[in-house]
């Protein structure tokens, strides 16, 4: 019989299969089930429980089929005598025959237990083939859009698995080309549109004067058109219209053809007095050349008469100065004619010759103006003057003058005929022949997509439209009316299901035509900022990528000082905060190097922020300096030479100076000594083993041999630097020095560094701060507060509670103190006030207590913070005063702690997470 734990083993194998005897492995047979390859299982899955009832009816009524994980999970009843392995039984390397769904496999061991099921290549069939779980996940491109064919046998489709599985192709259906046509269209489907001039070739008449009447039948972007052969030229002297205008022979103003002449030896043009004359053009031919002045025979009258480029050469020209002598260059019978006269030439002073004719008329070329140009004794003789013409049709006429012209004309009369008709004869008389009203205007043949355009042309004895519509086809989707319905792209079915847009922008839609293309009816939503949440806000297919919220400071949970100092970073689309530095020596420097909450404990002189640190220090941090008050007065690198000491001085004027080295982008120092400016800079001379002893320091300074230090009761050899074998190298730092001059470096620690352009050499210098500023001071900076000689010695949240008081402080001693907050990460305080430690930290009796122009409380189990002077303070248990509500802290205290924040000013941040709050200290021997 087959029992509950037959069933439950068949769900625990899966659709595992064994190869079969021929070795083919197990059949798969899409609505059948596989065969097991374990014959008792396929024979019990076969008959089924044995009273008839349904394949799953074994299985516990309340025990659905076990899910994947828990299949893969649960080991089989090892009991059962027919049971498989389990997963922790198996040998390493062992296989064993698996299926996933319908896909059967094999499984190896691997440390003791089966890995996943693996299956043969992944084939495009709509089938799990390598056991992964998923379908033809190798096959991205399957169902994307896709395209077929060129030109008018184009096709849309969509990619779907190959007969052979290996790969896509594009489903699109072939379409059939056709006989190539003049329709701006692939009609043959090679690529080429139009080609070999489709309906083009014949012989027409383009309806345009002159040679341009004469044309061929042409395709051109899409339509035949009848485009002449010739094209217009410039106008010739021949009889015919070359530029295609309707008249013949004519210039630019319609006048006949006039173009330059010259009968005179070619190398006399334009020497001397000889001139051009014109051609007038009559009756297809050239006239007389009219209006030209060739060489003459020189005369003693200051003109190259005889144009050789020489004036009155070969004669005596001499003459009385001042005398009068008539004179004239034209052609002698032509004086005193028309208007043509004589001018008037004076002998120079000098009497070496007259001088130009002036006032002189000569003959010019005859025109058209009712005067005697050529002075020939004859008004308006122009050439071509009575020659016979012809008007339209033929009529006789002569040419004659028109002054309004100021051309010659024919004097034919037109004599119409008729209204011009097309027939092949000019009827209108206007000598051009079937230029009928409406010829060569715009028409159009066709209906929708088989529209075409075209041009009226006379054929046949009428005007007909010379455009060829295609034939009509079945619509497709690509913007034109291949139905020629009129209607574009209609009754196109939709297509398959899409989706549009990436990650948050993603939308479902359903393909369908839209302008002339397969496109997708979704509509995608606007791209946002992308931030840390696991979702694709800006949709370009990557999650969480530089998203806008990380790389902001933070604090690393459970833990203090430099080891808090950590930046938001993105992990599996939630913020965390990472980074911070690992713990180092305690440095004095103002800031909690070794990260256990306290700020420069058990170092000497660190209490006041602006003692000297004492002795030569490494691994000094510059914000640690900077934030005791140091400022950089000097920089520069181990290969300068020639800074000006006396200038350099001059520049780190401070009380107090500091020398330090390391390498070029180093966060922290290498090397730092700090002193008083007058031991720093005593000059030792050129005793090479001179120091001055100060600050746990031996200095020494020569304007003229070296700078530098080493570590107190140690020798030097300066020679000129300290050099040699001696203890404690690495504590040791010497710059050359050179008549009033910083030269080169030469040490930072033991690394001898003789102008090496890697290493960094600095001075730095600071004052004694000044008095607490009284009042209730904004807007105070961290470069104002170093200034003034505090360091920071306690910061937290808003949000933070149980600080106990002893710790902060024993942590914040020193002779001043100054509170405030902030919003954390800005450059600024919003609020602060200074004071005496004990002023600020005494507990007060009344409401408040004045110090320095501000009214200060410190009560345990209420609260702790400052008011303006003279401000009336009500607690309970923090300050709510609203008068001078922006010039007003308060932060909750318990009995022994410092509990969470209640104001800045007027913003109520109880418990607020963005906001901190911070103390720094600060010691002035001498001070108040």
């Amino acid at each position: 019989c087959v029992g509950p734990w037959l069933l439950m083993l068949i769900w625990a194998c899966g659709e595992t299969s064994a190869p079969a005897e021929d070795g083919d492995g197990p059949v798969i047979d899409g609505a059948s089930e596989p065969d097991l390859g374990f014959p008792a299982l396929d024979a019990a899955r076969d008959e089924g429980p044995p009273d008839g009832a349904p394949k799953d009816a074994a299985l516990p009524d309340s025990a659905p089929p076990p899910d994947a994980a828990t299949l893969d999970a649960a080991p089989l009843d090892a009991t059962q005598p027919d049971a498989a392995p389990s997963r922790e039984q198996c040998t390493d390397g062992e296989t064993q025959p698996c299926a996933t769904g319908a896909c059967a496999g094999m499984r190896t061991c691997v440390d003791g237990a089966f890995a996943a099921c693996r299956g043969p290549a992944e084939l495009c069939n709509d089938r799990d083939d390598d056991c992964d779980g998923a379908i033809d996940e190798d096959f991205a491109d399957w169902g994307e859009v896709c395209g077929g064919g060129v030109g008018a046998c184009a096709a849309v489709g969509r990619r779907i698995c190959a007969p052979d599985g290996a790969a896509t192709r594009c489903d699109a259906p072939p379409v059939a080309p056709r006989d190539e046509r003049c329709n701006g269209i692939d009609d043959d489907c090679d690529g080429a549109v139009d080609e070999g001039d489709p309906g083009g070739g014949a012989p027409c008449p383009t309806g345009l004067p002159g040679l341009c009447g004469r044309g061929r039948l042409t395709c051109r972007e899409g339509e035949v058109r009848c485009l002449d052969l010739v094209g217009a030229r410039p106008e010739r002297c021949d009889g015919t219209d070359e530029d295609c205008d309707g008249a013949v022979d004519e210039g630019a103003d319609g006048a006949p053809l006039v173009e330059p002449c010259d009968d005179g030896p070619p190398e006399t043009a334009g020497v001397g007095r000889c001139r051009a004359g014109l051609r007038t053009c009559e009756a297809g031919r050239p006239g007389a050349c009219v209006g030209q002045i060739l060489p003459a025979a020189e005369v003693c009258n200051q003109v190259d008469d005889d144009c050789d480029g020489h004036v009155d050469e070969g004669g005596d020209c001499a003459c009385a100065p001042g005398t009068r002598q008539g004179c004239y260059a034209g052609p002698p019978e032509t004086l005193g004619v028309g208007p043509c006269r004589r001018g008037v030439q004076v002998c120079a002073d000098d009497g070496r010759g007259f001088g130009p004719c002036e006032g002189a008329v000569e003959p010019g070329p005859e025109q058209c103006n009712a005067l005697d140009d050529d002075c020939n004794g004859v008004v308006d003789d122009v050439d071509g003057l009575d020659a016979p013409c012809e008007g339209g049709c033929g009529q006789p006429g002569h040419r004659v003058c028109d002054l309004l012209l100021g051309a010659l004309v024919c004097d034919a009369p037109n004599q119409f005929i008729g209204p011009e008709r097309c027939n092949g004869r000019d009827d209108d008389c206007d000598g051009i022949i079937d230029n009928v009203a409406g010829l060569g205007a715009p028409c159009a043949t066709g209906e929708g997509g088989c529209r075409v355009e075209g041009m009226l042309r006379c054929a046949d004895g009428a005007l007909v439209c010379d455009a060829m519509p295609p034939d009509a086809t079945d619509e497709i989707c690509d913007g034109i009316d291949q139905d020629c319905d009129g209607a574009i792209d209609e009754d196109l079915p939709a297509g398959p299901a899409c989706a549009v847009g990436r990650g948050a922008c993603a939308a479902d839609g359903t393909m369908r035509c839209r302008d002339g293309a397969p496109t997708c009816d979704a509509v995608a939503a606007p791209p946002g900022i992308e931030t840390c949440d696991g979702i694709d806000e800006d949709c370009d297919g990557i999650v969480d990528e530089d998203p806008l919220d990380v790389d902001d400071p933070c604090d690393v949970p459970d833990k203090r000082g430099r080891c808090a100092e950590g930046h938001t970073v993105c992990l599996r689309g939630h913020l965390i905060c990472q980074g911070g530095n690992t713990p180092i020596a305690e440095g004095c420097d103002g800031i909690d190097q070794d990260c256990d909450g306290i700020t420069d404990e058990q170092l000497v002189g660190c209490g006041d922020a602006m003692a000297l640190a004492p002795g030569v220090r490494q691994h000094v941090t510059e914000a640690g300096l900077r934030a005791r008050g140091f400022s950089t007065c000097f920089a520069g690198d181990f290969t300068d030479e020639g800074a000006d000491l006396d200038a350099l001085l001059a520049t780190c004027d401070g009380a107090q100076l500091a020398l330090a080295c390391r390498p070029f982008g180093a966060p922290d120092f290498t090397l730092v000594a700090e002193g008083e400016r007058d031991p720093v800079l005593t000059d030792v001379g050129y005793d090479a083993h001179r120091t001055t002893v100060h600050n746990g320091v031996g200095w020494y300074f020569s304007t003229d041999w070296s700078w530098g230090f080493a570590p107190a009761g140690l020798p030097v050899n300066r020679d000129a630097c300290d050099f040699g074998d001696l203890p404690e190298p690495e504590r040791r730092l010497c710059w050359h020095t050179y008549i009033d001059t910083l030269s080169n470096g030469y040490r930072c620690g033991d690394i001898f560094l003789n102008f090496d352009p890697g290493y960094e050499r600095l001075v730095l210098h600071r004052d004694v701060p000044p008095d607490p500023t009284p009042g209730v001071q904004q807007n105070l900076t961290d470069d104002e507060i170093a200034l003034r000689g505090y360091v920071l010695c306690h910061r937290s949240r808003y949000a933070d509670d149980g600080l106990p008081l002893a710790e902060l402080t024993a942590a914040c001693a020193g002779d001043h103190v100054l509170v405030g907050c902030r919003p954390r990460g800005a450059p600024a305080l919003t609020l602060a006030a200074e004071g005496l430690t004990a002023e600020v930290f005494r507990p007060t009796e009344g409401p408040s207590h004045r110090h320095l122009d501000v009214e200060w409380y410190f009560v345990p189990g209420e609260g702790f913070g400052f008011a303006p002077g003279g401000a009336v303070v009500a607690r309970n248990t923090c300050e709510v005063s609203a008068d001078d509500a922006d010039r007003r802290l308060c932060w909750h205290l318990g009995e022994d702690t410092l509990d969470h924040g209640f104001r800045c000013g007027d913003n109520r941040l109880n418990a607020a997470d963005d906001w901190e709050r911070v103390i720094y200290r600060r010691r002035v021997e001498g001070g108040p």
